[in-house]
């Protein structure tokens, strides 16, 4: 970005950045004329402007790229505050402008603590940990343990029975059809039938061993 054509573009993207934003400001003043603050215990009661869709995307945008072409189409009229916030209880209540206070149907509303004031709350659930095991190898880096309870393929149906055999079956038929075993031995039925028979009672272990090869990528 340091040649005069990158420094052009980057003056050219801050332009069209600051072009959206004027746009934006200004439909905003039109039909929201008062700003929305979120109040809220996880952020030590102090007012946080709530934000639009569209604002929140800009300003992931850096100013020396291009916006989304399709910016202008992102929501600007409800707005929203997004952060993460720890496990536990948290209250809070909404300011429009400098005078109205109010509270969200969305969301219990209960006594703050001994007072008389009632506020929403949220109750934000702890998330299990998720451990990574890994086994040390000497003279080689660590290298991480697959665990089926912590990687991506925990909501997957697990192929248990009844399920598991009908499956496998399937996967057997397939795979004999592509074997061409009548043509290999010339259509003689009961030898056919006797390798099939001899793969179908190792064909799990088979599959098993075929599926860790292919994870290994390439490695030794």
């Amino acid at each position: 970005m340091n040649s005069p054509i990158g420094k052009l573009l980057a003056k050219k993207c801050q332009e069209q950045l600051r072009s959206i934003i004027e746009q934006e400001n200004s439909e905003e003043d039109s039909k929201r004329p008062t700003d929305i603050f979120f109040v809220a215990s996880c952020c030590d009661w102090m007012p946080i402007k709530m934000k639009s869709k569209r604002r929140l995307a800009l300003e992931k945008v850096p100013m020396n790229e291009p916006a989304p072409t399709n910016i202008l189409s992102f929501d600007n009229q409800s707005v929203s505050f997004a952060n993460f916030v720890a496990p536990g209880h948290h209250y809070f209540y909404f300011v429009e402008g400098s005078e109205r206070v109010f509270l969200s149907p969305n969301y219990p509303i209960v006594r703050f603590k001994h007072s008389n004031v009632f506020l929403n709350r949220l109750t934000v659930k702890k998330r299990p940990i998720m451990l990574t095991k890994f086994a040390q190898k000497r003279g080689k880096k660590d290298e991480e343990i697959f665990t089926l309870p912590y990687s991506i393929f925990n909501r997957w149906e697990k192929e248990e029975e009844p399920g598991r055999t009908p499956l496998l079956k399937k996967m057997f038929e397939f795979d004999m059809r592509y074997a061409k075993l009548e043509r290999l031995l010339k259509n003689d039925v009961s030898n056919v039938e006797a390798i099939k028979k001899k793969v179908w009672k190792h064909y799990e272990q088979l599959k098993d061993i075929y599926l860790f090869e292919i994870g290994r990528n390439g490695k030794s």
